[in-house]
């Protein structure tokens, strides 16, 4: 009845910008520097993380594991700043860029559901010892205070446990906006 998604162990992907060194992965990006002779330049560079895994999920997130999880934006990894603009240009003083992220999660795990012609896609993760959900911005959707999460698939809804023995329900909409933005609403209903 219920599709519990499995906690994420998947193979690192084969990318230029995701490099195994020894057991561990590295993150090589690039960014646009201006240089010496007034021309446009890009600098290489390698986030030095000692990565347990690095990995993307619908050709846009990237999630790595450094003892905890963490989510970027794949953009960063060519000079995109988190939450910009990916058709503006940003120059950088050499050395300076650096990509934003915490590893702040326990377990991260992916949710692509589709109901007719509508697609819920959106991550789960546990954050001291509670669950919640995070839209694929990386934006936290919904407050870590569930002790479970359980998909139904093809539907977009979430049975939850917020306290032993006690469950409600989370009904979670994605949605693309005119200009290919991903939103989303959640609704609670919880029985009492």
């Amino acid at each position: 009845m219920f599709s519990h998604i499995d906690s994420v162990d998947i193979e690192p992907t084969v990318l230029p910008n995701i490099i195994r060194i020894n057991d561990k992965y590295e993150l090589a990006f690039r960014y646009l520097i201006e240089s010496d002779e007034s021309g446009d330049s890009f600098q290489f560079d390698t986030t030095s993380l000692n990565l347990d895994t690095a990995y993307t999920i619908s050709n846009s997130i990237l999630i790595c594991k450094k003892d905890k999880y963490g989510i970027a934006f794949l953009s960063q990894l060519v000079g995109i700043p988190a939450n910009s603009s990916p058709y503006v240009k940003t120059k950088y003083n050499k050395g300076e860029y650096q990509i934003a992220m915490d590893f702040i999660y326990d377990e991260i795990e992916f949710v692509s559901n589709y109901e007719g012609q509508k697609s819920f896609l959106y991550l789960i993760a546990k954050k001291n010892n509670y669950w919640g959900v995070i839209g694929f911005g990386g934006t936290e959707m919904s407050p870590f205070k569930y002790l479970s999460i359980n998909t139904i698939e093809n539907n977009g809804i979430a049975i939850v446990e917020y306290e032993d023995g006690k469950f409600g329900a989370l009904k979670i909409n994605s949605n693309y906006t005119h200009n290919m933005n991903l939103t989303y609403s959640i609704e609670e209903f919880f029985i009492r």
